[in-house]
């Protein structure tokens, strides 16, 4: 008999950053790297997936432990020698050292994946791994993947129904014993992943380019990392002026 799912949200995935459980530093290769050496140096390290990265350390491919599987399954021994650009995973899907764990754990669910490059933030380097080994011993409830359903979402409507979740969730971070200031931190990021969403649906609405480039800059208590669920926001658009 299935076990009815349970009524409070574990706080670890929203009060830990992906930097604070992340392998690192992460066991790279180049492409050329041949598919022997892969699961040697994948061995010697004990990992289960190996990254690819460029001349600037940005991530190329991935290859795990299913892709060497199925490599050899596919092509026999002769796969052994063959650079593992052919079999790597590309693009790599990923995270950043600054996101919530339950952003990492809810784009795993989405993109049925077991490993995630991490990359620094304003760098866009490889500088760990993050497995399913270690996210999903949390317990990977339906309101975890708030975050991630938010990057994929379509229409204003949705959007909506998406925001109407968050009361909810405060709520059970609260009753979790997160801290006030902590559970505020935990919404700021939800909700300026909310106002980025929303800024991209309305400019793809558009009925013609934006006529200059822009970013949308979300100011006050969002940017502090302070929201509350009713918050007096503050947000700007700043645009490039046309050159005539």
């Amino acid at each position: 008999m299935d076990r009815p799912p349970p009524d409070r949200i574990d706080s670890y995935p929203y009060r830990y950053r992906v930097a604070e459980v992340m392998s690192q530093p992460p066991i790279t290769a180049t492409p050329t790297l041949t598919l022997r050496d892969a699961a040697l140096r994948m061995r010697e390290a004990e990992i289960s997936a190996l990254v690819t990265v460029d001349e600037g350390g940005r991530p190329q491919g991935i290859l795990t432990e299913r892709d060497l599987l199925v490599a050899v399954a596919d092509h026999g021994s002769a796969a052994l020698t063959s650079p593992i650009s052919g079999f790597a995973h590309r693009p790599v899907r990923g995270v950043t050292t600054d996101d919530y764990l339950f952003t990492a754990i809810a784009r795993m669910a989405r993109l049925r994946l077991r490993h995630l490059a991490v990359v620094d933030p304003t760098r866009g380097v490889l500088v760990g791994i993050v497995s399913a080994r270690v996210l999903l011993q949390q317990r990977a409830q339906q309101a975890l993947v708030l975050g991630d359903e938010i990057a994929v979402v379509e229409r204003a409507e949705d959007m909506a129904v998406l925001y109407r979740r968050l009361p909810d969730l405060a709520a059970g971070l609260l009753q979790d014993g997160m801290a006030a200031r902590e559970v505020a931190a935990v919404l700021s990021a939800v909700l300026r992943d909310i106002n980025a969403r929303a800024a991209a649906l309305a400019e793809a609405a558009m009925a013609r380019p934006a006529p200059a480039a822009w970013c949308f800059l979300v100011l006050g208590s969002g940017g502090r990392d302070e929201s509350l669920l009713v918050p007096d926001q503050d947000n700007a658009i700043v645009h490039t002026r046309r050159c005539r």
